[in-house]
C-alpha cells in the first residue's frame, strides 16, 4: 500500500480539499493518508470540529500534530518581532525544524509522496524537499476560482511539483506562480463521494432544515471593508424576511474572522430570535438549507455540492480589483452573483416558488470532475 504523506500549513480549508480529495481517491485501496497539522491554531480549530474528525474516522485518515515555524502561531510572531535580524530567525527557525523533522523522521521516511497547499509555506514545508526520491503534489487551499487572479510571487522550488488544479480556466494564474507541471482534478467537493459522505454526517445538535445560510467572510481592506460587511449583512437579513419570512438564519463566520467584530455588528443589525451563529461545516449547514448566502469566497461550492439555490452576494471593496482584475470568478463561472437588496430579493423569490435554476454552465464544473483522466489513472498519479 502506498503511504501518502500531506502537511497542513495554511488554514483549516485545507481539510476542505484534502478530505474531498482522499474520499474520492478511496475508491482504490491502495494508497493510505497520513495528515501533519503543523500549526497549533489550526490543531485546535480541527478538534473543535465533530465534522471534520468524523471525515477522518470514516476515511481512516492518521492525523497528527507537529508545530514546525509557520507565520500564524502567537510564539512565532513573537520570534520576529523580538528578533530583528532576518537571517538571525532562519536560524532559530532552521534548528527548531530540525529538531521536529527528527522527531517525525519516520513517516518522512515511509511515505511514498508528499502533499502540500499552495503557498508552500517554506519553513515548513521544504524538510519535504531534503528527502530525495519522493514526488510532491501541490493544491490550492480552498475551491476558490483564480481564473483571473493576480499572483505576484513565484512559489519555491514550484518547477520541482506535480500541481493539482481543479480546473482549466484557472491554468494561467497557477502558471503566474511558476508552476508548470499541472494535472487537472476537478473541484474536488463537486465528486459523489464527497457528498456521500457529509450526508452520512449527523450532528450532535441538528440544524433545523430549510433554514438560509450565510457564510461571512473576514473584515479586511481588499475583499471586505467594515461598511460593506455590514450593509451586506444587513441587507441580506431584510431580503430574507421580505421575501421567505421567519425562516431560521444561520451565520456561518469564516475560520479566521475575528468573532467579536462580527457579534458586535450582529448587535448592531439587531437580529431576530429566529437567526443563530453556526460553527458547523459549510458543507452541512448547506445539505438541510433552503439557500445560502456568500459574501465572495469558496463557499459557493458548499451549497453547490449539495445541489442548493447558491448566491454570491458581494460588494466590492476598494483594492478588490488589484487582486481580481475581472471582478468575481465565481460570478464568471456561472454562479448567481448579485451586489444589493433588490437583486437578492429577486432570487430569493424564485426559491420560495420554487422556479429557481442554477446557471446551465455550472454543469461544466461538475462535468470536469467527473471526466478527469487523473481519477481514472490513479494510483499511478498519485501513489508511485
Amino acid at each position: 500500500m502506498k503511504k501518502i504523506l500531506i502537511f497542513v500549513t495554511h488554514g483549516l480549508g485545507e481539510f476542505d480539499v484534502v478530505f474531498p480529495l482522499i474520499a474520492r481517491v478511496k475508491r482504490d485501496e491502495r494508497c493510505s493518508f497520513t495528515i501533519i497539522i503543523t500549526v497549533r491554531k489550526i490543531f485546535r480549530q480541527f478538534n473543535e470540529s465533530d465534522f471534520y474528525r468524523y471525515c477522518a474516522g470514516k476515511l481512516g485518515v492518521t492525523i497528527l500534530f507537529c508545530q514546525f515555524p509557520n507565520k500564524f502561531d502567537h510564539g512565532f510572531k513573537l520570534v520576529r518581532k523580538y528578533i530583528r535580524s532576518r537571517t538571525l530567525v532562519g536560524l532559530v527557525y532552521n534548528c527548531y525544524l530540525i529538531f521536529k523533522a527528527l522527531l517525525i523522521y519516520r513517516h518522512l521516511a515511509k511515505s511514498d509522496c508528499f502533499m502540500h497547499e499552495v503557498t508552500n509555506q517554506w519553513s515548513t514545508t521544504k524538510v519535504m524537499y531534503w528527502l530525495k526520491g519522493r514526488q510532491i503534489f501541490s493544491y490550492m487551499h480552498g475551491h476558490g476560482i483564480t481564473t483571473d487572479t493576480v499572483f505576484k510571487h513565484k512559489v519555491r522550488r514550484a518547477q520541482d511539483v506535480i500541481y493539482l488544479n481543479f480546473h482549466e480556466h484557472n491554468r494561467s494564474a497557477v502558471e503566474q506562480m511558476g508552476f508548470p507541471n499541472q494535472i487537472i482534478i476537478g473541484y474536488p467537493k463537486l465528486s459523489r463521494d464527497w457528498e456521500n459522505l457529509v450526508r452520512s454526517y449527523h450532528p450532535n445538535s441538528p440544524i433545523g432544515a430549510n433554514s438560509v445560510v450565510i457564510f461571512t467572510r473576514p473584515i479586511n481592506k481588499v475583499y471586505m471593508t467594515e461598511e460593506n460587511y455590514h450593509a451586506l449583512l444587513f441587507s441580506s437579513f431584510k431580503a430574507i424576511r421580505n421575501i421567505l419570512g421567519h425562516v431560521l438564519i444561520v451565520i456561518k463566520m469564516h475560520p479566521r474572522e475575528d468573532e467579536r467584530v462580527g457579534a458586535r455588528i450582529m448587535r448592531e443589525i439587531g437580529f431576530d430570535e429566529n437567526t443563530l451563529v453556526s460553527k458547523e461545516h459549510a458543507a452541512v449547514l448547506s445539505r438541510d438549507a433552503l439557500a445560502t448566502i456568500t459574501f465572495w469566497g469558496s463557499t459557493v461550492f458548499d451549497g453547490f455540492s449539495m445541489n442548493k439555490p447558491t448566491i454570491e452576494y458581494f460588494i466590492e471593496g476598494p483594492g478588490f480589483r488589484k487582486s481580481e482584475p475581472c471582478g468575481s470568478a465565481y460570478k464568471k463561472a456561472g454562479f448567481h452573483s448579485v451586489s444589493n437588496q433588490a437583486q437578492l430579493e429577486s432570487i430569493l423569490r424564485d426559491v420560495a416558488r420554487g422556479t429557481y435554476k442554477e446557471s446551465v454552465t455550472l454543469q461544466g464544473l461538475r462535468e470536469t470532475e467527473a471526466n478527469s483522466a487523473f481519477w481514472n489513472t490513479l494510483p499511478r498519479q498519485l501513489c508511485c
